[in-house]
């Protein structure tokens, strides 16, 4: 059989369909890419194919004739060499193995002898993230969402909302609708309906708003049963920048809590679910959902270096968000806990009490200036914003324990909150 009028390398047409390595032509073939190419000439070296004793490699053939010529024990295996690489993906022939050897040309000096035996390559199966829990999630609670617009004076503040039942009640951050003078709620299939607000908690940033026709709605479910853990999928629905449509979705995880955090207008936060999920201007008041659908919080906030949104988003808890908007919903107004002690809520440790008002609940138990909380009804305390977490989960009348130290000594007292002076 005469050479191949292709060019130098691995000729593809020249091999059997099968994908085997057979006949004295591909191996003509196999040497031109191992270095028996005359470069000065369009066609292989004139020398034919050397002898297997000549070559570094040898076909299966020439191996299984050589092993049928001797009763001598097989040489041990030699380990592999550093630099192969396997697992490319698909099933490679020996022909193309022998060709990456040969060009690899990392052969170590007392290699003499190098055996290619066909073997089929293993598949590799890339694992990327299962985005499926967010795509079912985004389906079916994208009717839950609403967009909001508020007039503002000569403002048009957009935000999101979540339906919390068929009354028509929706829930959204104050600061989207407290300055607002006429509010539109815009729903599933841009249907516009005129909100108004039920009440507002500037303190938790938590608002209600009550539509007329809520009978078609579909309510979310609030997670109160367990607490958003670190590391677990949290997805964002919202309508960022007020676009029209269905709401925009994003990823990510549950990355941390947070005990406190200041905003840019000087609002104060405490206990927020910290994530990676971007969340974007015009999404506050929108939900962030775990992988089976159920709310996590509901966004309110977000890092920002340059002005813009991304990095790290917050959202409220949704056991702060049922405490809230019970009363909101029943009442119009929130009532919150009080326990009459001033300290540094920006401090990340001591629970160190700065001062004690005068006749108030901690007063008549005893606490005093300079006393240092570490306990609330046996939950740690590691700063004073723990201290008010704990005590807005509270309700006015409920007596709480406290475990404090003072000169070097543990106390204990029981203080019965009260409700908050406004």
């Amino acid at each position: 059989t005469g050479p191949p009028a292709s060019r130098p390398g691995v000729d593809a047409a020249a091999l059997p369909s099968s994908g085997a390595v057979t006949g004295p032509s591909v191996l003509a073939t196999l040497r031109g890419v191992t270095g028996g190419y005359d470069h000065d000439d369009d066609s292989l070296g004139r020398a034919g194919v050397p002898s297997p004793d000549d070559r570094l490699w040898r076909h299966p053939s020439e191996v299984a004739a050589a092993r049928s010529a001797t009763t001598a024990e097989p040489p041990s295996p030699r380990s592999p060499h550093p630099w192969v690489v396997a697992g490319l993906g698909g099933a490679i022939g020996a022909c193309l193995t022998a060709a990456a050897l040969a060009v690899g040309g990392a052969f170590s000096p007392d290699v003499v002898e190098s055996t290619v035996i066909r073997e089929e390559a293993v598949p590799v199966s890339l694992s990327l993230p299962d985005q499926q829990p967010a795509m079912e999630v985004a389906d079916r609670m994208a009717p839950s969402l609403a967009r909001i617009e508020a007039v503002a004076g000569e403002s048009l503040v957009t935000g999101s909302a979540i339906v919390h039942d068929r009354d028509g009640h929706l829930l959204t951050n104050a600061h989207v609708v407290e300055k607002a003078s006429s509010i539109v709620a815009v729903l599933d299939g841009e249907l516009r309906q005129t909100a108004e607000v039920v009440g507002l908690d500037a303190t938790t940033d938590l608002a209600v708003l009550r539509i007329p026709d809520g009978d078609a709605l579909t309510p979310v479910a609030l997670r109160t049963d367990e607490p958003a853990h670190v590391g677990e999928q949290a997805i964002a629905l919202g309508f960022p920048l007020g676009l029209a449509g269905a709401p925009s979705v994003s990823t990510g995880i549950v990355s941390g809590h947070r005990s406190r955090i200041e905003t840019t207008d000087g609002r104060i936060l405490y206990g927020l679910i910290q994530t990676d999920a971007t969340i974007e201007a015009g999404s506050s008041g929108g939900a962030l959902f775990d992988a089976d659908g159920r709310v996590l919080g509901i966004t309110t906030a977000v890092v920002s270096t340059d002005g813009t949104a991304g990095g790290l988003s917050f959202a409220i808890p949704a056991d702060q968000v049922v405490r809230v908007v019970d009363q909101l919903v029943a009442d119009g107004q929130v009532i919150h806990a009080w326990m009459g002690v001033e300290g540094d809520a920006g401090a990340t440790q001591p629970a160190r009490v700065v001062d004690v008002v005068a006749s108030g609940p901690a007063a008549r138990s005893g606490l005093a200036e300079d006393d240092i909380i570490t306990t609330i009804d046996g939950q740690p305390i590691a700063s004073m914003a723990d201290v008010i977490l704990a005590i807005r989960n509270r309700y006015p009348g409920e007596v709480i324990e406290i475990e404090y130290v003072r000169d070097g000594q543990l106390e204990t007292c029981r203080v019965e909150l009260s409700e908050r002076p406004i």
